[in-house]
């Protein structure tokens, strides 16, 4: 009888102990999933800023269009149907009326041309709204490129 009391209690403190290490190493897994998360979003929101950053200054003004009352905001880069960086949206601020062609040209880091994109805009004084400026399929517009508005 003190056998059977005996392997009873070793039985349920081995239990015990076993839905103890369970639970430690359920909290430990998950601790360390939170880690991971948090760790993995910063690096994305780390190269969403770096990719957002490197196209800040990717389109110019020629002095006509800045002549003209037009400024640029936020500029976005992306692709159209199967194609890949072919697509500039720019937003544009009109600080005066407005009624004529922007021609963006796109060019590479040694200065050759290797895209051209115009666009018919009327707009009044103070509207401002984004413009897409659509390159051919085979123009693909690169962070070291250059896109310029004349």
């Amino acid at each position: 009888m003190k056998t059977f009391v005996f392997t009873g209690v070793l039985l349920c403190s081995s239990l015990i102990s076993c839905d103890w290490a369970k639970d430690k190493a359920k909290n430990t897994l998950h601790k360390g999933g939170e880690i991971v998360g948090k760790a993995g979003s910063e690096v994305v929101d780390g190269l969403a800023k770096g990719v957002e950053a490197s196209f800040a200054n990717l389109v110019e003004v020629s002095p006509e269009i800045s002549e003209n009352g037009i400024k640029i905001g936020r500029v976005t880069v992306t692709g159209t149907d199967s194609t890949s960086d072919n697509l500039v949206s720019v937003y544009l601020i009109f600080e005066q009326n407005y009624s004529g062609k922007i021609t963006a040209k796109a060019v590479d880091g040694d200065g050759l041309e290797f895209g051209r994109s115009s666009i018919n805009i009327v707009a009044d004084a103070g509207s401002a709204r984004f413009v897409d400026f659509e390159f051919d399929k085979r123009t693909n517009i690169d962070r070291n490129d250059r896109v310029r508005l004349e």
